[in-house]
């Protein structure tokens, strides 16, 4: 729970100065950041969304350091990256039903799985939950 907590926390602070999530530079730091939040979050819990987040934690992260973007602002980039990472994850079950993968994974397949696909290997190692994607 804490390294969901401050994850959570420092993308907030982070997207709380107008850093938004990207392929490249700050924002692949924040989205590595959210990804590996949902990551952690989903592994525990795969019905848990950054959704049942209340904006009043958002609020008070912002408010704590003075920053004056709007909550809603952060909580809706953060839903938006949930979706996309989703969206990745849906496409990692389609890489993943091909005859390549038929037995268990190795280092070198979870290697491919995440340098090619973006997948995590925390989430295609747990196949018994509904985020897992194996």
């Amino acid at each position: 729970m804490r390294l969901l907590s401050d994850h959570l926390r420092s993308s907030i602070i982070v997207l709380g100065d107008r850093v938004t999530p990207s392929p490249s530079g700050r924002g692949h730091i924040l989205r590595r950041l959210i990804r590996r939040t949902l990551t952690t979050l989903w592994r525990d819990d795969p019905t848990r969304t950054l959704s049942d987040l209340p904006i009043e934690l958002v609020e008070h992260t912002l408010g704590h350091i003075r920053q004056s973007v709007h909550s809603h602002e952060v909580r809706t980039i953060l839903l938006d990256e949930e979706r996309k990472f989703d969206l990745l994850l849906q496409r990692g079950r389609k890489v993943l039903s091909h005859s390549r993968f038929t037995g268990p994974l190795t280092d070198d397949d979870y290697h491919y799985l995440h340098d090619t696909h973006g997948l995590p290997r925390d989430l295609v190692m747990y196949p018994n939950t509904e985020a897992g994607v194996s």
